[in-house]
């Protein structure tokens, strides 16, 4: 386990230009946020350029310590662009979970499943996963059993 604190915006902004340069950014564009957001055109907007370090860092981490097989789960999908810079990079075994409905309509990638859901109550057996993912979500609180 780790635990590192972003320092400041310029950071930020350095993680996504990394992100970027290793073509690993799944930011939906400004203008598709709009159309989203105004019902003209369907989906889900993925990611947020403020998540810019968590993602990178969450990426690092992954990348240095787990193998590209194994199952990786990812708390709180909905919108999360964590999935699909994994996918990028050759992980294989990826699911998401996460209460809102709308998590079917997240883009759908060959490796990645998605799973609408409690996490703190899942189905999956223990030890499904030998990396777990989280981004802006324990922070929002939750009640546990």
């Amino acid at each position: 386990m780790c635990l590192e604190v972003l320092a400041n915006c310029p950071d930020n902004t350095r993680a996504r230009a990394e992100i970027r340069r290793r073509g690993l950014s799944f930011v939906t564009p400004w203008f598709a946020r709009v159309l989203h957001r105004t019902g003209i055109v369907r989906g889900v907007n993925v990611g947020l350029l403020k998540k810019s370090w968590d993602v990178l860092r969450t990426l690092q981490f992954i990348e240095q310590r787990v193998s590209k097989m194994t199952p990786i789960l990812d708390l709180g999908a909905y919108g999360s662009e964590v999935l699909y810079s994994l996918n990028k990079m050759g992980f294989a075994n990826l699911t998401g979970i996460d209460l809102n409905p709308a998590l079917t309509r997240m883009p759908n990638e060959q490796n990645i499943k998605h799973v609408t859901g409690d996490f703190t109550r899942t189905e999956f057996p223990s030890e499904t996963f030998g990396a777990i993912t989280v981004i802006s979500v324990l922070e929002h609180g939750f009640c546990g059993p």
